[in-house]
């Protein structure tokens, strides 16, 4: 058996450039049949670091490379009003950790 996960959609979504991505994850059998398709989620923030959970979807370097470009939207500006944003949502004891 093998899985094979490939990018199927990717949204950056204002006003924080909160990046939504769906992958699908292919599992195969011994003969190259497809036997289980299963969707993955993942959601990164403009204060995540997101290099572990990027690995951790298995993607290819190409669709590793499209998220990453898209934290390019990550200026500091908007990391600084998503964190205040944050922070006014839990009267200032948000922990980003």
């Amino acid at each position: 058996m093998t899985t094979e996960t490939k990018l199927n959609n990717i949204k950056i979504n204002d006003p924080y450039k909160i990046i939504t991505v769906a992958c699908d994850v292919k599992t195969k059998d011994d003969n190259g049949v497809i036997t289980k398709v299963e969707r993955v989620r993942e959601t990164f923030c403009p204060t995540d670091t997101i290099t572990i959970r990027l690995n951790a979807l298995n993607l290819s370097d190409e669709d590793k490379a499209v998220i990453t470009d898209a934290t390019s939207n990550w200026t500091d500006e908007i990391k600084t009003a998503y964190t205040t944003h944050m922070e006014s949502l839990n009267n200032g004891k948000w922990n980003k950790s």
